[in-house]
């Protein structure tokens, strides 16, 4: 009777152990590591009891049964942890650490076979024994011989891990290195945080499950009678688990908290457009007009520069080769200037240029020489007054003329949990799309990876009806034409990106974000509470982009540099004269998906741009994974004589 009092109490502690709520949030891994930590204190104070009352193979069945409970939790952490150790593949200490973490996730998986077999053959928790019954003790010996095995077993392997990382390889700092050094060129898709979080959960959970299987072998022992010392040796293991946990903490902690959580693309070995780039076309453009065809009255009266803003008016001089053969402005005339009289033209056959290049009677040359049947412009005298062609920008919306971007909200499918992933520009239907990766929010901050998808853009043109400009989309023009360049970060961390959308704001196309609240530990979203943010002060230094080239015209063994300067915006423009026959839009748009890999919630995203001097670049997006450094514990959670888990240090949220 007292034994079976004794035992259901047990079971009971048990059961309230696996369920203890922590009102903080932690990585999951950490509660893990609390919550077995609890666990260990009352199998142990079990073993103390039960062994008066009980048989050995029933005491040992029921701290088995216990630890198979503690496994389903366990198994809430990803399958393919060591997916997210990709950019440090190549890092000489962790070659040797991979081995030695396999070799404990093969050891554990026999540790997991073992507790259910045992469960199988006491038909508990849904196994059916078809098979002839094992005897649990032969088991037992089996699995004890593998855990404790001086050359190959848990603890020596654990050790070995430890020492990879903080010993004389000193792995970490290898990966401080590898995130110095040119970090972002190398493809890795992740932030530079990420990697130590995805490395910090291989560790921790290396640790936890090699404790576990050790504590479990001091268990089995104290219970068989055949491990006097076992009392002693597991308080040993707990003592070097707590210094190897602690360590572990502290370092990845601080490395977390420094380590950028911002992820951007570097140029692409090839450029290639419509895949890695897309641009605006012909927003303003190099034109050449005579000042007669610049007013009502068709004189010759004033100068180019005399006509800031003006259209055509016709073509005075209709039986010249000029009106006949060189392509009009039906839009705006802007910022006219006067260069030489004579001079002759190359018409491109490229659809999105006027002209190739535009040679003067000295030699001058604008835009890049080729070969080509080059049309004679010539100005001409009327009477006492010169009618000279001037050199002018035009400002023409029409089929050739890709200026439209997206101002519809882009949002993930919050009512079925997911959240945004990563981002990237679209072109669709010659309007610019900002797309979102999106994919199921899970308990602690992970990304069901099976759900991950690009959500398909909205499939509008800008002519179908109740479609509407500055509603639908926006129409680039020489007045509005200012992108600022912000950064949104979500202060709280119980905030994660939903959505984004472009918005014109006093003046300037602004990045705005959509976030949701979520609970940690469910990882549910609460759609109501979503909302739209912008960076309030950003924009008011505007970058010069008055003499640059065709961006892809840039040495290929060069990066274009990612501009640092806080506070600014870029204005979509003309390549220069001089250099492109102001025939190019820029800067480009970086179409490359900015991603982390594997999938993770995001704090925020922005716009930068990013150019190699004397080219006029690229626009880009970038996003800010979600910030987990946190959520880390301070120290470890330790146990007194008495058995209750000391208060635990955690950073507030």
């Amino acid at each position: 009777m007292m034994a079976l009092i004794i035992k259901s109490w047990f079971l009971i502690i048990i059961l309230t152990c696996l369920v203890i709520s922590i009102k903080a949030n932690h990585l999951l891994v950490d509660k893990l590591r609390m919550d077995f930590i609890k666990l260990e204190q009352k199998l142990w104070s079990y073993v103390q009891w039960e062994t008066f009352y009980m048989q050995q193979e029933d005491v040992e069945f029921e701290i088995v049964k216990a630890l198979y409970n503690f496994d389903q939790n366990m198994k809430q952490m990803p399958k393919d942890i060591l997916r997210g150790t990709e950019p440090i593949r190549n890092i000489h200490a962790f070659l040797f650490l991979y081995s030695e973490v396999l070799h404990t996730e093969n050891l554990y998986e026999k540790f997991r076979q073992y507790q259910e077999d045992q469960m199988r053959v006491n038909n508990i928790g849904g196994f059916k024994d078809d098979k002839k019954r094992l005897d649990p003790g032969i088991e037992t010996q089996f699995i004890l011989k593998d855990i404790l095995n001086r050359n190959t077993g848990a603890n020596v392997t654990v050790n070995k891990v430890y020492n990879l990382t903080f010993g004389s390889e000193n792995m970490v700092m290898e990966i401080v290195d590898l995130i110095l050094n040119d970090y972002y060129c190398k493809g890795y898709n992740q932030s530079p945080q990420q990697v130590f979080y995805n490395l910090y959960n291989v560790l921790a959970l290396n640790g936890l499950k090699s404790y576990i299987m050790l504590q479990f072998a001091y268990l089995a022992q104290k219970i068989s009678d055949k491990g006097g010392n076992s009392t002693d040796l597991s308080e040993i293991a707990r003592v070097q688990f707590e210094k190897r946990v602690n360590e572990t903490m502290s370092v990845f902690r601080g490395a977390m908290e420094i380590a950028p959580m911002h992820y951007w693309k570097c140029d692409p070995k090839e450029q290639i457009k419509g895949k890695t780039y897309e641009e605006f076309t012909r927003l303003l453009q190099g034109h050449i007009q005579n000042e007669v065809d610049m007013n009502n009255g068709g004189t010759c009266r004033e100068s180019c520069d005399s006509y800031p803003t003006t259209k055509n008016h016709g073509c005075y001089d209709g039986d010249s080769k000029y009106c006949r053969e060189i392509e009009r402005c039906n839009g705006q005339i802007i910022k006219c200037r006067f260069v030489e009289s004579h001079m002759e033209i190359c018409p491109s056959q490229n659809p999105l240029r006027r002209y190739d290049h535009i040679v003067y009677e000295s030699g001058k040359t604008y835009g890049e020489y080729k070969t080509c049947w080059k049309k004679p412009v010539n100005s001409w005298w009327r009477w006492f007054v010169h009618c000279s062609y001037c050199l002018c920008l035009c400002d023409e919306q029409g089929p050739k003329s890709d200026r439209y971007i997206s101002m519809r909200p882009v949002l993930a499918d919050i009512k079925n949990n997911r959240v945004v992933t990563g981002i990237k520009f679209t072109k669709h239907n010659r309007i610019l799309h900002l797309q979102i990766q999106e994919g199921k929010l899970m308990p602690y901050g992970y990304i069901d990876n099976t759900t991950v998808r690009w959500a398909p853009v909205d499939n509008y043109k800008i002519t179908d009806p109740d479609v509407y400009n500055e509603i639908d989309y926006f129409t680039l023009t020489y007045e509005n034409r200012s992108m600022a360049l912000d950064d949104i970060e979500l202060e709280k961390h119980n905030s994660i990106l939903t959505g984004v959308r472009f918005q014109f704001i006093n003046g300037k196309l602004r990045l705005q974000v959509h976030y949701s609240t979520f609970d940690w530990e469910t990882g549910r979203l609460s759609p109501e509470q979503g909302t739209y943010i912008y960076q309030k002060l950003g924009g008011r230094k505007e970058i010069d982009l008055s003499k640059v080239d065709v961006p892809t015209k840039s040495p290929k063994n060069h990066q274009s540099q990612m501009n640092v300067n806080d506070d600014s915006y870029i204005k979509f423009t003309n390549t220069a004269f001089e250099l492109d026959a102001a025939q190019t839009t820029v800067p480009f748009l970086d179409m490359q998906p900015v991603t982390n890999e594997p999938a993770v919630p995001l704090m925020g995203a922005g716009i930068y741009y990013k150019n190699l001097e004397n080219y006029g670049g690229y626009i880009a997006p970038k996003i800010m994974t979600y910030d987990y450094s946190q959520l880390i514990l301070v120290r470890f959670p330790r146990i007194d004589v008495k058995g209750s888990v000391r208060e635990i240090d955690v950073a507030p949220n």
